[in-house]
């Protein structure tokens, strides 16, 4: 499992765009769609190259840093969010 401390965490409301194939609903699940997200935190997974992503949607109306429960939870690659820290 990666370290916390590991990852790299872009500001909360970064937009992320992750493209069909590139995140994970489950291990082993690919996504099938292209997803815009705007994120609200990273937590490791068990797979280092890979970390739970919990984010909003575009399309949802909530302001991501009060959010009390983000529409979305993926998978997403760790260089995802390393280019997307820039």
């Amino acid at each position: 499992m990666s370290s916390a401390d590991d990852l790299p965490r872009p500001a909360p409301g970064t937009r992320i765009t992750v493209e069909p194939g590139q995140w994970q609903l489950c291990p082993g699940r690919p996504g099938t769609s292209r997803e815009i997200i705007d994120l609200v935190a990273v937590h490791p997974a068990a797979d280092p190259a890979w970390a739970w992503v919990h984010a909003h949607d575009i399309s949802c109306c909530l302001v991501v840093v009060e959010c009390p429960s983000p529409c979305v939870e993926i998978l997403v690659p760790v260089a995802v969010l390393a280019a997307a820290r820039g």
